[in-house]
């Protein structure tokens, strides 16, 4: 049974936005600073992340449920209209491999196989397909269902995400190709064409200073490379936005007045260019470097969201947190304050958001099997919410104006 929380979650999500499970127009674009769908309606995306950049290159939770199952149950929350799936830029350098191959194939140090039959219980269609179609299927079925969905570049090799030293941070890092990259965003752009519920793309998760560059020097290159990957996108598939992320994990707009005029003359023209589909994303953390957590009873007032990361909303673009989350496992009444100054901060913004994250397991990381996820919002076998108070106090932003004050 649904607790009090819950149902005033459902009640308000939907009287206030009615678009949670329903679809709306297509494609969407910005008017502003809104996202607005093919109708010119305002949509508010309130999405949650799910997880595909790991080794197998694969959604995560397919051993343990259904895809139409785990779909069913993000559109049955009333919470969320939108998911954020991510996958690595080594999913197209793979993109003949089947399902079945990338787990006997798979770069970990534990053996996957036994995942084959696990997969082929729950979701026989998707074992023998080949790595992109299952990612084009799961987009499909989130589609029918009335979600919407933000392909992530996470990474580009395969693998857990993200520390300075993986490879993947920086332009022209190890892994970090700059055309196969842009090859990667226009490959993703091309295989989604078709599925209108693709509303977006973004060019990189969490942009990282991995090469120990000074701050000039990345500001400097991110206006090198950026354009050209904007381009890549909206040159093969104009129906759908670009989110444009920015530096130090995502914690950081402000970099872009930093740029001299020579340096932003490219950056500007583009988005002059494809101002209708451009909007903007920032990571929050308890961690993300803000400013400290308030006390609780505190005012948010020391906190700097507005200052690194309000160069969007003020310079007349739409903005999204495509990640904000925290322990779910573990989650303590000190952890409110905080979450109201998030909460406050999407509010007095207008801003939509993306939780991390949906699965409570990967396949693997770190040598373990079927790893659990702290901050997963469903329990290890994705089976359900790991708590429906948590589902309707913490996760939802947006359509949850005072749910977080409800339960002491």
């Amino acid at each position: 049974m649904l607790t009090k929380t819950l149902r005033y979650a459902l009640v308000s999500s939907l009287a206030l936005f009615g678009n949670a499970g329903t679809s709306p127009a297509f494609p969407f674009s910005r008017s502003g600073t809104d996202i607005v769908d093919g109708s010119g309606n305002k949509m508010d995306l309130a999405c949650v992340n799910w997880p595909g950049h790991m080794e197998v290159n694969l959604p995560e939770g397919l051993q343990h449920q259904t895809m139409q199952d785990i779909v069913d149950k993000i559109a049955s929350s009333g919470v969320y209209n939108c998911v954020r799936l991510t996958y690595a830029v080594e999913l197209f350098s793979k993109s003949n491999m089947t399902a079945r191959e990338s787990f006997e194939q798979a770069d970990v140090d534990v053996d996957m196989t036994g995942f084959i039959d696990d997969v082929t219980q729950h979701n026989p269609n998707v074992i023998d397909m080949k790595l992109p179609e299952v990612f084009q299927k799961l987009a499909t079925t989130l589609g029918e269902a009335g979600i919407s969905t933000i392909m992530s570049n996470h990474i580009s090799k395969a693998g857990w995400c993200c520390s300075e030293d993986d490879g993947n941070g920086w332009f022209n890092d190890v892994y970090f190709n700059v055309q196969e990259w842009n090859d990667s965003l226009a490959s993703m752009a091309k295989l989604m064409i078709g599925i209108p519920s693709v509303i977006g793309l973004d060019l990189r998760n969490e942009l990282r200073n991995s090469l120990g560059l000074s701050r000039l020097t990345q500001v400097s290159e991110f206006m090198k490379y950026t354009p050209e990957a904007i381009r890549s996108i909206q040159s093969t598939n104009p129906a759908v936005l670009t989110l444009v992320s920015g530096l130090s994990y995502d914690n950081d707009l402000k970099f872009i007045d930093e740029a001299d005029a020579s340096e932003r003359a490219e950056f500007d023209s583009v988005l002059s260019e494809f101002s209708s589909k451009i909007i903007f994303e920032g990571h929050i953390y308890s961690w993300s470097p803000f400013g400290d957590v308030p006390v609780d009873g505190a005012d948010c007032s020391s906190l700097s969201f507005d200052d690194m990361l309000g160069w969007s909303y003020k310079n007349g673009f739409p903005m999204i947190l495509s990640e904000i989350g925290w322990n779910i496992d573990s989650y303590a009444g000190d952890d409110k304050t905080w979450i109201n100054c998030v909460r406050d901060f999407i509010l007095d913004h207008n801003l939509s958001h993306a939780m991390w994250l949906l699965g409570g397991d990967y396949y693997a990381r770190d040598g373990t099997l079927n790893h659990p996820d702290s901050f997963g919002l469903l329990v290890d076998d994705w089976s359900e919410w790991k708590d429906e108070d948590v589902l309707a106090k913490n996760m939802e932003m947006k359509w949850m104006q005072s749910a977080v004050e409800e339960k002491e």
